[in-house]
């Protein structure tokens, strides 16, 4: 893999290197799905573990993480900390981003559920994580400051999908409404909705969906590519980096 595309995602850098302006500070408005995944009791568990292993740890689930997203057409925007922010139809449109994201999350949590039985087999920590998504309008673009700036959505989708995430069950995948509507994925996915919550910084409550399964024939695709990428733990460029869920 390319040194760049270790920093940035391939879509992102490929635009940069041909459109200079790309990298200009300023964004564009675009519809897309945002997925916040996140350890559950990061803050106690950094009291109990050294650094490094805290690093290594994570990096493990980090790792089928991200194989998860490149699966089903995401990208991961950045890390924070103990926390993954992935995006979908950003870098290219997807009318089916929302269907997207929402397999992306059951794919984490069935490789998490992997991780974990293999370390508890080893006698080593294990985490498990809470997922939210959100689907809507939002700005894809350069922020920061001239000779320092990052590539990243904003807006209120993006907010409500981080507060979705911290409101999450451990272990589950919570989606917003508009997530659950939005093209493809009402027909295809199964879930549970929720009682309305009211979060931070919003005056009316957000109707959500716990998200529990795909129907018949997309499961089966989605089982498909989780034994795909079981199969493929040890390197991430033993992986089909092209086969996506569809």
């Amino acid at each position: 893999m390319k040194l760049q595309y270790r920093y940035l995602p391939e879509d992102i850098a490929q635009q940069i290197i041909a459109d200079t302006q790309v990298a200009q500070l300023g964004g564009r408005d675009i519809e897309g799905s945002v997925l916040f995944c996140d350890v559950v009791g990061f803050t106690g568990l950094s009291e109990t573990l050294e650094p490094a292993v805290i690093v290594n740890l994570l990096n493990e689930y980090f790792h089928f993480i991200v194989l998860a997203g490149k699966s089903c057409r995401g990208i991961v925007d950045k890390y924070i900390g103990d926390c993954v922010m992935m995006v979908f139809g950003v870098s290219q449109a997807d009318k089916q981003h929302a269907l997207h994201a929402v397999t992306c999350g059951l794919l984490i949590q069935l490789l998490v559920e992997h991780v974990n039985k293999n370390r508890q087999r080893q006698s080593l920590a294990t985490i498990e994580f809470r997922i939210g998504i959100n689907s809507g309008a939002m700005l894809a673009g350069n922020v920061g400051a001239a000779d320092r700036m990052e590539y990243t959505v904003l807006g209120d989708t993006v907010n409500l999908a981080s507060r979705l995430g911290g409101l999450a069950e451990p272990g589950t995948v919570t989606a917003s409404e508009a997530t659950w509507k939005q093209a493809g994925a009402a027909e295809q996915v199964l879930a549970q909705q929720q009682s309305s919550v009211r979060v931070k910084g919003r005056n009316q409550p957000v109707n959500c969906y716990k998200i529990t399964g795909l129907y018949a024939q997309h499961a089966e695709a989605l089982q498909q590519m989780l034994d795909a990428l079981i199969a493929c733990h040890v390197r991430d460029d033993d992986c089909d980096q092209n086969k996506t869920y569809t």
